[in-house]
């Protein structure tokens, strides 16, 4: 890449062309939506007792994760 061709927004944009912290939110959105249809689908299944051991470590990861993303 050329200085001619770097644009200063692209070390603050992705290929959606979305903020960094927009992209994170969005991530987090669709995490939520994922351990929600993970409960149900287990809940169905009959195995409710251990989902909410499941979501506490998917909760605890998650949350591992961002924290390691803040300075």
């Amino acid at each position: 890449m050329s200085k001619k061709d770097y644009n200063e927004d692209s070390k603050t944009k992705n290929k959606n062309d979305l903020s960094k912290d927009t992209d994170e939110e969005l991530l987090n959105k669709e995490f939520e939506k994922q351990i929600i249809q993970d409960r149900y689908h287990r809940k169905y299944l009959g195995i409710e007792s251990s989902s909410r051991y499941k979501d506490e470590l998917i909760k605890k990861a998650i949350k591992k994760e961002k924290d390691k993303d803040k300075p």
